[in-house]
């Protein structure tokens, strides 16, 4: 930036035709101003050539006071915002071809022009709608959004531009009167743009989370023929509730998803239990929710518990590092539920205690410390044990081409976790030594056919829970946020998150 300073080392600064710039050389000034005229002088062109083929144009670019008019930040905004914009014009049904817009940086900053074909009568009316998107854009008066004619002339409504701080002021009469400054004048714009951004990064992470995590959870009921679990074609081993049950507790706990994701996005890091104790009533809105819509079937407290914490930490993980940073993630999981196993499941009174509580009290935490344990410890079923196993069958939580084979693959990670994991499930309706047959069992599984449908111990398995009556919930509650943990981790490493 070019910038000269008087004796106490202060920048200084000038007024030019109403535009604050910095004081410079006057061959440098008449340099800047040149380029800027000769960058104006090219857009007209654009325009000119946009009509001779029979177009009106839309253009967008930025009021941004002084020099340089683009930067690297400035940039980013615009793409965001001239994306707003080509939505806007979609949705008018203005019949811009999005092969011939120009999108492009100059000495004058940043601007798009989308060209259209439309009859003289009708520009006033487009005109209108334009200042409505101008007018009700987060980023208002920083936005100009203009309409040339087939002949390049604007399409103006006569009405005065306001100030960009003082909102109702002309914002011709600020700049006659110099009453904000240089300073004053970028580093509002800067807030706004830096405001705006954060707020768009907010709404995008958290919507992509939640649509993931819905995603996980219906892709793991929805595997079929699966050992005691409810599918599309079993109630497996619950008398209770079906795939229906299912399709409707996951409706009715999923519009809690984005909103669990946008306060892990804004937590500062600071004050666990305080966050600890909202997560816990997130939790409990969608359990109340979920009984409601079952009408009093528990289908799905496991993975509400588990997902409402993955999604909260992602969120905050994504937030601090723009990635999956997997020892963030794991140190920020056992922060906030450090000492959960001893504050609610050691020593535990309550009359009322859950499956989880019950089970604590009967089997102790090495075989029974449940979903808190594998919280308070950072997830390390899916770190230590899902995610070598997923390197080791080449599992894809993104490729879903072949159907049968995600499949497949996806329930070989089920039996996976089914070998491993010490389900409370199991526990609570049947007994340790039944939890430790089911372990064996899905262990020959996987030393079995790679493809399911062709292994014999598979149907073993099946079998085995059917005549138990055992349902593994827990294991497959596991496989739902693995399944949304490894889809994050794939598309942030492949920067389509």
């Amino acid at each position: 930036m070019l910038i000269t300073y008087n004796e106490t080392n202060k920048p200084v600064y000038s007024i030019k035709y109403f535009h604050p710039f910095f004081s410079v050389e006057s061959k440098l000034m008449d340099d800047i101003l040149h380029k800027i005229l000769n960058a104006k002088e090219q857009r007209q062109r654009i325009r000119q050539q946009s009509g001779e083929v029979g177009n009106a144009t839309i253009s967008i670019s930025f009021n941004i006071p002084g020099y340089p008019k683009s930067d690297e930040r400035i940039t980013q905004t615009f793409r965001v915002v001239r994306d707003d914009l080509a939505h806007y014009l979609v949705a008018l049904r203005i019949p811009v071809d999005k092969k011939q817009v120009i999108v492009r940086c100059d000495e004058a900053g940043d601007i798009a022009f989308f060209p259209f074909q439309a009859k003289q009568q009708e520009l006033p009316l487009f005109k209108e709608k334009l200042e409505a998107f101008e007018q009700t854009h987060p980023l208002g008066r920083l936005l100009d959004v203009d309409l040339f004619d087939g002949k390049a002339n604007a399409i103006s409504s006569h009405k005065q531009k306001t100030c960009f701080i003082c909102k109702e002021t002309p914002a011709l009469h600020c700049m006659r009167n110099q009453t904000h400054s240089y300073e004053e004048l970028r580093a509002h714009l800067r807030e706004k743009m830096e405001k705006f951004l954060e707020e768009r990064a907010e709404q995008q992470v958290s919507k992509q989370l939640a649509a993931t995590a819905l995603w996980a959870i219906l892709t793991e009921v929805a595997l079929p023929h699966k050992p005691g679990l409810v599918s599309p074609q079993s109630s497996g081993s619950h008398q209770d509730m079906n795939f229906h049950t299912f399709l409707a507790s996951t409706s009715a706990i999923t519009p809690h998803f984005q909103r669990v994701a946008i306060r892990g996005y804004q937590w500062n890091g600071k004050e666990p239990q305080a966050v600890l104790t909202q997560l816990r009533i997130s939790g409990l809105e969608m359990e109340k929710d979920m009984f409601l819509t079952t009408q009093g079937v528990n289908t799905q407290k496991g993975v509400i518990f588990l997902m409402t914490f993955s999604l909260f930490t992602m969120a905050y993980t994504l937030k601090k590092t723009g990635t999956f940073d997997e020892t963030v993630f794991k140190e920020t999981l056992q922060t906030l539920n450090k000492g959960l196993v001893n504050r609610e499941l050691k020593g535990s009174s309550n009359q009322n205690r859950s499956h989880g509580e019950q089970c604590f009290n009967t089997f102790g935490e090495e075989l029974a410390g449940g979903i808190r344990k594998e919280v308070e410890q950072g997830l390390p079923t899916f770190f230590h044990e899902v995610t070598p196993f997923m390197k080791k069958i080449g599992f894809s939580s993104t490729d879903y081409r072949d159907q049968s084979h995600f499949e497949n693959q996806c329930k070989r990670l089920l039996v996976k976790i089914m070998s491993i994991n010490n389900d409370t499930n199991i526990l609570f309706r049947s007994d340790a030594q039944t939890l430790h047959l089911l372990q064996e069992k899905s262990l020959k599984t996987l030393q079995g056919n790679e493809d399911l449908t062709k292994n014999e111990s598979y149907g073993e398995l099946m079998a085995f829970c059917t005549t138990k009556k055992i349902s593994p919930g827990g294991s497959a509650d596991l496989l739902a946020v693995s399944l949304f943990l490894d889809n994050v981790r794939t598309k942030t490493q492949k920067n389509t998150f």
